[in-house]
């Protein structure tokens, strides 16, 4: 085989030079260092996300108590994850280090988020890839140590799903820096909000009305604002509703109304981060004793009268359509039509007075949640879908409900209540509609 090989190199000058030139890289590259490679976790992976560990170092440096580590998340398509306040549902991405060595303390630091709002629920979060910054603090210096991380997170989609997974690396003693992953620690760093006062705005104002229960913000900025987001935190209690804007005439100050949706916001510090989509700062406001107001007019307000009047026929109409509606209505129409001697005036009247009916019940329920938050008590929207008790109880009903329909268990209402239903059931003219 020697021969033949020799053979072949001699009759081929130019694979002979190839050759040759393959073996002179290949003998370079080893006469050199090899670059050092920061320390990084095992890849975890789900059908929604990837995530996993990474640090600077590739070992403990003897000169610094300090390590540099990120937490890498990415997203598939059309998911999301939580900032450290997540809006009206969802919690926050949670680390447990309790089961590491050597660590006095790790700092997680939080990218500035963006704005979701869906079906009216307000959330902040990440979208695509998210990598938040990670300061270690070693207990002692020159001893290798162990990070293992217990991690929990809510994804969501069109439906919420918890992840939780487990990363561990370690480091052993060591003073080489990665490159390529300290650059994209630092590229995490400048995403995170700045303190305080930007070049381009700042906060002007604060207020809590307590009447209205809403957040008042006044920002004001060097240039006219295209678009600015109120990122509000005041602990894991309180939600926030969607913002409505004002601004001045020449767009340089703008006052955000957030509505509070819970009521523990007296209760909690309150931060601010704020986005103009460029620049992010966050803001530890002093509240003022009364409502910010602009030296002029607003220009414009985004959510008037007429938009909400416009939106909420719309959502009206599309209600209508939908497989828990529309059968209802056949059922109205379809009693109509049963009706024999019944004029034009006795129709339009009947439908009416229906549909006065379904809108006192609406009245009915925004007097009693606006009197339990007026008490004191916490109520919003979709809230409940995210509370165990709640949905273990709902699933529950939806279980004997199922049995119900399919036979499996009857659940028979006592005969004076039957009574009473079928008698309501049957009742004509204007009560019964």
């Amino acid at each position: 085989m020697t021969k033949s090989f020799n053979i072949f190199l001699f009759k081929n000058k130019t694979a002979t030079s190839v050759l040759n030139l393959l073996i002179y890289i290949l003998i370079i590259s080893f006469s050199f260092e090899t670059e050092a490679r920061g320390a990084s976790s095992a890849l975890y992976s789900s059908e929604r996300i990837t995530a996993q560990l990474i640090t600077a170092e590739n070992g403990v440096n003897l000169k610094t108590r300090t390590i540099s580590a990120a937490l890498i998340i990415s997203l598939n398509d059309g998911w999301k994850t939580y900032w450290k306040s997540p809006g009206e549902v969802g919690y926050p991405p949670t680390i447990d280090w309790s089961d590491s060595e050597n660590i006095l303390n790790a700092k997680f630091y939080w990218p500035t988020p963006k704005r979701f709002s869906a079906f009216g629920i307000e959330n902040y979060g990440y979208l695509n890839e998210v990598t938040f910054p990670i300061s270690i603090l070693q207990k002692k210096m020159d001893k290798s140590f162990t990070i293992e991380a217990e991690i929990s997170l809510l994804v969501c989609e069109e439906l919420c799903v918890p992840e939780n997974f487990h990363l561990s690396l370690n480091l052993p003693k060591g003073e080489e820096l990665d490159k390529v992953s300290q650059n994209r620690i630092l590229s995490a760093f400048s995403t995170l909000p700045l303190d305080g006062e930007n070049e381009d705005f700042t906060l002007s104002e604060s207020y809590i009305d307590k009447v209205k229960n809403e957040l008042v913000v006044k920002i004001t900025s060097q240039k006219p604002i295209k678009s600015i987001n109120v990122f509000p935190d005041a602990g894991p209690e309180t939600a926030f509703g969607p913002p409505i804007e004002e601004f001045n005439n020449d767009r340089k100050v703008a006052i955000i109304t957030l509505p509070i949706l819970t009521t523990e916001m007296v209760k909690n510090e309150l931060r601010l981060t704020i986005s103009n989509g460029i620049l992010a700062s966050d803001f530890k406001p002093t509240l003022s004793s009364v409502r910010p107001i602009f030296e002029e007019g607003p220009k414009s307000q985004t959510q008037n009268l007429l938009v909400l009047i416009i939106f909420g026929a719309l959502g009206g109409i599309i209600l209508n359509i939908m497989p828990c509606v529309l059968p209802v209505l056949f059922l109205k129409v379809n009693y109509v039509l049963k009706s024999q001697k019944i004029d034009s005036r006795s129709f339009r009247l009947s439908f009416l007075t229906t549909s006065l009916g379904t809108v006192f019940f609406m009245w009915m329920l925004f007097i009693i949640i606006t009197a339990v938050k007026a008490a004191g008590g916490q109520v919003g929207w979709g809230i409940q879908f995210q509370s165990p008790i709640f949905l273990s109880f709902i699933i529950l009903v939806l279980i004997f409900f199922s049995l119900n329909l399919l036979g499996f268990l009857k659940i028979i209402l006592p005969q004076n209540v039957n009574t009473r239903v079928s008698n309501l059931s049957l009742k004509t003219g204007l009560i019964g509609d």
